[in-house]
């Protein structure tokens, strides 16, 4: 797959959906699809680096779209309110592109600490939520949200 064709569509359709390993650059912009379960090690994050996790959450190797900002959202401490949203109207997506993102949780939190999120104003996408500590261990895996969740 070359760099013009790692598109988050063609990542999940023709890579991870048929039954490959994807594997996604550091800056997260591009990646590269193996026929096998190799791993390029220049890579950080491949599809087959957990392969009991469900395909939806494989399809986090996907290089995100422009329009979908940085993958990485650090949550202050102080509780202040974070939105990300997508400009849907100044961006092109097309049927099955994915957004992904790594919702940091702020280094001064506790044991007893909680962080809650909400998800709104959904349209045309699935939005699913995986918890966990890194890529490779999962805490829990929630199924589809909905708007006010």
């Amino acid at each position: 797959m070359s760099a013009s064709d790692s598109k988050s569509n063609k990542c999940k359709l023709e890579c991870i959906d048929e039954g490959k390993n994807f594997c996604l650059s550091a800056d997260g912009s591009q990646g590269i699809c193996y026929d096998s379960s190799e791993r390029y090690t220049k890579y950080d994050y491949c599809s087959f680096d957990n392969k009991l996790s469900p395909s939806r959450f494989k399809y986090w190797v996907c290089p995100n779209e422009a329009a979908c900002g940085s993958r990485e959202i650090s949550v202050p401490y102080t509780g202040e309110v974070i939105i990300r949203s997508i400009d849907k109207w100044s961006q092109k997506f097309v049927l099955n592109d994915v957004c992904n993102y790594i919702i940091r949780s702020p280094s001064q939190m506790t044991e007893y600490d909680k962080m809650f999120m909400k998800i709104y104003n959904i349209e045309k996408a699935d939005v699913y939520v995986i918890k966990g500590k890194q890529y490779f261990w999962l805490n829990h895996l929630d199924t589809m949200a909905y708007n006010g969740q």
